[in-house]
């Protein structure tokens, strides 16, 4: 969850835990009884832009898809694409990790596909 010095200044973890709420407690060291505690919620400012946010895509063709990734930190900038919806490719050959998708060749029912890009915890 992070770390605290002797002096009680605390540095988050590099990683948002999943369990970002901490409880900080302490004790005098004279005197036991005499103690504290502060509630904190760890944030992350990390942000992920997908570009284009929508497109027409002919059958058979192919979209380029670009990712951002923006934080005031130092994260992890790895992109991890996902796919879902009835027009997602049934063959690896349709999706590759490089942001490029080729959509089917036959048009699906339901002719859409949701694309997400997440940064790697």
């Amino acid at each position: 969850m992070g770390t605290i010095s002797v002096t009680g200044l605390f540095t988050a973890p590099a990683d948002l835990p999943s369990n970002a709420t901490a409880t900080i407690a302490a004790a005098s060291v004279a005197d036991a009884t005499k103690s504290g505690s502060a509630q904190i919620v760890i944030v992350s400012d990390i942000a992920v832009v997908v570009a284009p946010g929508g497109a027409n895509v002919e059958l058979g063709s192919t979209q380029k898809l670009q990712s951002s990734l923006t934080s005031g930190g130092h994260p992890d900038t790895t992109i991890l694409w996902s796919l879902s919806g009835a027009a997602c490719p049934s063959h690896a050959e349709q999706w590759d990790t490089n942001g490029n998708y080729t959509a089917p060749q036959i048009l699906p029912s339901t002719p859409s596909v949701a694309v997400r890009a997440a940064e790697r915890r």
